[in-house]
């Protein structure tokens, strides 16, 4: 049976959480970050969580800090999500927005988003940024559509002097995301059909790895079968990363794996299912939670069979034991339901959909996980 579920605001607010493997909360772990879309603009809204303890209902919907103008919906009828990464040792925020870098600094109340960095002109700014924990710089991709290049770049945030750490023609490469534990690993993916790609999951180091390399062998027992691999996160207590074989894949055992970043083991199955979608694990890594392609209590891989449902799981990395959050509905972006942990681990946060595609909505829901400790 699904945990009780509460909501930070409902349906009205049009609201979402940051990308799994971005850091949604301030140092001290009392405030998140959301976005709130409008239809001529999405806004960034700090949210005081502290008091889910006591009085969930009483939540306010939280302070503005930052508005943009993104009309919605916009490129091929589908709105263009933002998705701001806070610092985990500082309050320091960075968000990609069209093509520019914006930092914000959280301590500041009432401070004005800083533009500092803008792609050269025929270049693409990824969606996605990612801040060392210090807030000392931050990485992101940028990429040459016409020449097929896709560069990760690192900004230093006292000079604000960028440098390119990888350069590559061959593929395009993203998802740039810093190791919580070790910041000179650099997370990265080859982007692209999953049933298609062979090296989905890479990591950048300055010396171990300077031109990058792939960290997960997908060949399967199966001559010519691989595993479908994707939406990877890199853990906070370790140096290793967790990411999902997806039900689509054609060889198995699928499911969640650890991956290591000195590729000093092959990668290990931790639990096996044939729904995954998306994974998260807590900051001392006890606890790890997925999302599902289909309801994750019905037979079927993948979409099979999927109708409507996308579930929140909770999953033991210890034991491989799943139990169901809760069910939320299928949904395009922003509204994946995206699953992560509060920094102490008692919550697990996660969008829901309200399913109406002609008026799609969204918010942010949440279930406390203190009993399945």
């Amino acid at each position: 049976m699904p945990q009780p579920m509460f909501c930070l605001g409902g349906y009205e607010l049009n609201r979402y959480h940051t990308y799994p493997h971005s850091n949604g909360f301030t140092v001290d772990g009392r405030q998140m970050i959301v976005m709130q879309m409008m239809p001529d603009h999405t806004s960034l809204w700090l949210l005081t969580t502290e008091l889910l303890d006591t009085s969930p209902q009483s939540i306010s919907p939280g302070r503005r800090i930052a508005s943009f103008d993104l009309p919605q919906p916009v490129r091929d009828k589908k709105p263009i999500p933002i998705w701001p990464d806070i610092a985990l040792n500082k309050n320091i925020l960075t968000v990609s927005v069209q093509d520019s870098i914006w930092l914000l600094n959280l301590d500041d109340i009432g401070s004005k988003p800083q533009l500092i960095y803008v792609a050269p002109q025929g270049w693409q700014l990824a969606d996605l940024t990612s801040l060392k924990p210090d807030a000392s710089a931050v990485c992101f991709g940028v990429y040459d559509q016409t020449n097929s290049i896709s560069r990760c770049m690192e900004i230093d945030l006292q000079t604000l002097q960028p440098r390119m750490l990888l350069e590559d023609d061959t593929r395009l490469i993203n998802h740039f995301h810093y190791s919580p534990y070790d910041p000179d690993w650099i997370g990265f993916a080859h982007e692209g059909p999953a049933t298609e790609i062979p090296d989905r999951v890479n990591g950048y180091h300055p010396t171990l790895a300077p031109n990058g390399r792939c960290l997960f062998d997908q060949q399967s027992a199966e001559p010519g079968k691989l595993l479908a691999v994707g939406h990877e996160r890199w853990c906070y207590d370790q140096p290793t990363a967790i990411a999902v074989a997806y039900g689509a894949s054609p060889a198995g055992p699928r499911g969640i794996y650890r991956i290591f970043a000195d590729a000093s083991e092959s990668a290990q199955l931790i639990s096996q299912a044939d729904r995954d979608w998306h994974c998260n694990v807590s900051r001392d890594g006890k606890h790890m939670v997925v999302d599902t392609s289909g309801p994750s209590d019905q037979p079927g891989c993948g979409w099979d069979e999927a109708g409507n449902v996308s579930d929140v799981v909770y999953l033991d990395p210890a034991t491989g034991q799943r139990t169901l959050l809760s069910r939320t509905k299928l949904a395009t972006h922003p509204w994946h339901p995206h699953p992560t942990f509060s920094p102490d681990g008692r919550w697990v946060f996660f969008n829901d959909f309200n399913g109406d595609t002609n008026n799609p909505r969204g918010r942010v829901g949440c279930v406390c996980v203190d009993a399945l400790s």
